[in-house]
């Protein structure tokens, strides 16, 4: 159960794979004025029909995108505080390299 829709709303960045797909060969091929589509234009691209998943898999999609998000944000920081802990730790093993403690 895939929708059909169009750029006339913004569909951002075609990949090349969107233009290979059946429903878009065939609606350029109907649009195409010569055989090497002559008279391809921004208003065919714009109506150039774009296959979206189903509903439930697009918000299943952002959920997913989401949480690993959230995860890189963790990392991100557990990465950080890890980065200040060796610091700290440089510094004291400095320190105590030359005050002779070592």
């Amino acid at each position: 159960d895939v929708r059909v829709s169009n750029c006339r709303g913004g569909c951002g960045v075609l990949d090349a794979g969107d233009l290979h797909h059946q429903t878009a060969r065939a609606y350029l091929q109907q649009q195409a004025s010569g055989s090497i589509m002559d008279g391809l234009n921004m208003g065919i691209i714009l109506e150039l029909p774009v296959i979206l998943p189903p509903l439930g898999v697009q918000q299943q999609i952002v959920q997913d995108f989401e949480m690993l998000q959230e995860e890189c944000d963790g990392m991100r920081a557990l990465y950080t505080r890890k980065l200040v802990a060796l610091a700290e730790l440089k510094a004291s093993l400095l320190h105590q390299a030359f005050s002779g403690e070592l």
